[in-house]
């Protein structure tokens, strides 16, 4: 170990030469970004590249650095490596080819960052580039550049730009997304293959942004098949194929026709496998369901915040009416739960009243690198399928008001990346098929579901708790509202963290992700009040927002993360309400109108509200033999029509190929501004994330090498927040 020390740091010290010298140079491949006529050829720019000269460099780039048994640099803190931090969108890449003359044996990366929020970094930042540990180091000449030395793959990056070019001409169209928000379509951007070439030979630095990154040139995504499975084949047990096992179960369905309740996707095997527990003994799930359902019975205090009673609960083996009433009861002899200290019957997981809605792969909610995990979230969206107004286990009018939806949200294990994650959703059988769910494809589907939610998925090394991948369960609904004050008629989002106590486990209420509560929403229908504890602190979101404005639009949102406190005062709230016309404003005091729009967008409420548009739900109940409506602001609209209603010709359809980007632009839709009737946002969610995936997958066969241009993708996108 110290004598690959003592090379590292020799190393180091090349390094710093090679980025003196180019610090001296006063010529940089320039590089185009619109399609170009076969013939032609990309300019150079005349101008010098930033200066990266820095005599620190060779002390300051991995200043405890270290070389692990791959040959890998770390930097340790204490017994840990360092946590990749949040950075600003990059303006402008350089890269300076190895020189092996200057003894650089790898290529010199350069970021440069907008001004402003370049001031902000500290000098030195310890980042993860797939498995390459690096130091970022700010240039002493240009204090908007940071500067490492990479492994990189140029002869891939290369062949990647000439596929790029190569579409290009062919009129290929790329979506541009501001976070959620759909901008622009831009003819696909390239960097001269020829260019890249000739910094090769000469060893000259090469510049370029991050449009050359974006999308794929080959890629292609059928979104029912790789991001949202809804499709009957995957949801309902009926109709699928005699020769493959029934992984789902609703007991609204005819006899024979029901399914397995020990189904791969069923809610019983998924609540089982978080509990650590098995069918032969359910009973450590059945008191952790039991325990879960029973916090809507209560008030609660959340963050100093009153989270109501939902009075249309009930409680199990009772006579009355309520959901928990029409949940069957274990009969089995001896299987016993612990309710309030006291015994009580479990509820059934094996005859669970859910019905699967949806499997949503959410590989858009990660990082490619450390602290958050790089593959994003597995999530399943069930429905309740037993009414909650009325006893004796009748099935759910699903056009009614019994809508009680309960998703469970997985991280992807910390050791499967994003290249990896995309590559099997991307090999999956059956896609360029015509839409077919063979047996392959759900076997195939199975499998990738399999490493996520199966018992001991995640150990804590992996960001598990208790072996279980779940990050969280959330649920909306309308189907416990109270018929009497305070909450009448309006839907509520929870959210729910997993723990365990004393070995048993269990799901208790938290706060909601980036929302703040209730009472400090003077737009929509939500009033400060004494209901919602009277606090109602003047201008507390508007101050939020305007002192965070910044923060806000350049993340367009997801950051910075809503505290528990702000202003001096508890601030994010214990539950989301809403309805369809609900979205955050202080009115007329908000300084930025899109720095609003780009806050409230990240919200439950919001979300889930007036900035979308949508009726709460972004995946709607559905009957026991039909497939789940989607809302317009996932799908989009046809071209040609602004918005489209939910189930109507004009969305577009979810098993479009890349939904729409290769023919007449991406499928979204124009929403008008709640807070300004004069400004329209488009949206198109399930759209950005088809070109998220063909990002990191990059190429036809979504098998780029890891040092290639995949190694750039850190800097290409930050976490589109929670929802």
């Amino acid at each position: 170990m110290e004598t690959r020390k003592r090379l590292w740091i020799a190393a180091l010290c090349l390094l710093s030469a090679t980025v003196v010298t180019i610090g001296l140079r006063h010529y940089v491949m320039g590089v185009q970004a619109a399609p170009l006529p076969a013939n032609a050829t990309l300019p150079a720019s005349s101008g010098p590249t930033a200066h990266l000269t820095n005599p620190a460099l060779r002390t300051a780039t991995v200043p405890d650095g270290i070389v692990d048994d791959d040959g890998f640099p770390l930097r340790v803190i204490g017994t840990a490596k360092s946590e990749t931090p949040m950075l600003p969108r990059v303006e402008e890449f350089t890269l300076t080819p190895p020189n092996g003359a200057q003894g650089a044996t790898k290529t010199t990366l350069a970021l440069r960052f907008p001004a402003t929020q370049a001031a902000t970094l500290a000098s030195s930042i310890p980042f993860t580039l797939g498995r390459q540990n690096v130091v970022l180091q700010r240039s002493q000449q240009n204090p908007n550049t940071f500067v490492t030395s990479v492994d990189f793959d140029w002869q891939a990056f290369e062949q990647e730009q000439g596929l790029r070019k190569q579409a290009s001409l062919n009129g290929k169209m790329v979506p541009v997304f501001n976070g959620r928000r759909f901008l622009r379509s831009e003819p696909m951007q390239f960097v001269e293959p020829s260019q890249i070439e000739q910094a090769l030979e000469t060893h000259q630095p090469i510049q370029f942004d991050s449009g050359v990154l974006e999308s794929s040139s080959t890629v292609n995504v059928f979104p029912d098949h790789e991001l949202m499975m809804n499709s009957p084949a995957v949801v309902i047990a009926g109709p699928a194929l005699s020769n493959s096992p029934a992984r789902t179960f609703d007991q609204c369905l005819p006899a024979g026709q029901q399914g397995n309740p020990n189904g791969a996707w069923t809610f019983n095997t998924l609540m089982l496998a978080i509990a650590g527990a098995t069918p032969s003994n359910p009973v450590p799930a059945e008191n952790m369901l039991l325990n879960m359902l029973d916090q809507w019975n209560h008030d609660q205090t959340i963050n100093t915040f009153e989270v109501f009673e939902r009075t249309r609960m009930g409680s199990l083996g009772s006579n009355g009416s309520g959901f928990l009433s029409n949940w069957p009861i274990d009969t089995a002899a001896g299987n016993t739960c612990t309710l309030n200290g006291q015994p009580s019957a479990c509820p059934s997981l094996a005859m669970s009243p859910m019905r699967l809605e949806a499997i949503v792969n959410r590989l858009d909610l990660g990082q490619f690198s450390p602290p958050n995990p790089p593959a994003g979230e597995l999530r399943f969206v069930f429905t309740a399928s037993a009414t909650a107004t009325a006893h004796s286990g009748a099935c759910a009018n699903q056009g009614g008001l019994d809508v009680i939806n309960i998703i469970l949200e997985y991280n992807v294990p910390a050791n499967i990346s994003a290249l990896a994650w995309a590559q099997q959703w991307n090999n999956l059988p059956d896609l360029n098929s015509n839409g077919n769910f063979s047996v392959a494809y759900l076997n195939g589907l199975q499998a990738i579901t399999d490493q996520v939610v199966t018992p001991g998925a995640c150990p804590s090394s992996l960001g598990g708790t208790n072996g279980s991948c779940i990050a969280q369960i959330r649920t909306n609904e309308i189907g416990l509202a109270p018929t009497s004050p305070p909450n009448v008629g309006l839907w509520e989002l929870r959210e729910l963290h997993f723990s365990t106590s004393g070995g048993m486990p269990m799901f208790t209420t938290a706060t909601v992700a980036q929302t703040p509560d209730n009472s400090f929403n003077t737009a929509g229908i939500i009033k400060c009040s004494a209901v919602n504890n009277g606090i109602c602190t003047p201008n507390v979101l508007s101050n939020y927002i305007n002192n965070n404005a910044t923060t806000i639009l350049n993340s367009d949102g997801s950051l910075p993360v809503v505290p528990l406190q702000w202003d001096g005062v508890p601030f994010r709230g214990g539950s989301a309400l809403n309805n369809s016309n609900v979205f955050w404003a202080d009115v007329d005091i908000i300084n930025s109108e899109p720095a609003r729009v780009a806050f409230s967008l990240n919200t439950c409420a919001g979300c889930h509200g007036g900035e979308t548009q949508t009726a709460f739900q972004q995946v709607f109940n559905r009957h026991p033999t039909v497939p789940s409506n989607l809302s317009s602001f996932l799908l989009g609209c046809t071209s040609g029509n602004a918005t489209c209603g939910v189930g109507s010709a004009q969305q577009c359809a979810l098993s479009t190929e890349n939904l729409g980007q290769n023919t007449n632009g991406p499928c979204v839709e124009d929403i008008q501004d709640p807070n300004n009737s004069s400004l329209t946002t488009a949206f198109g969610d399930i759209a950005r994330r088809v070109s998220y995936l063909q990002m990191v997958c990059g190429n036809s066969t979504c098998t780029p090498p890891e040092n290639g241009s995949q190694l750039l993708l850190p800097f290409m996108r930050q976490p589109i927040g929670v929802h």
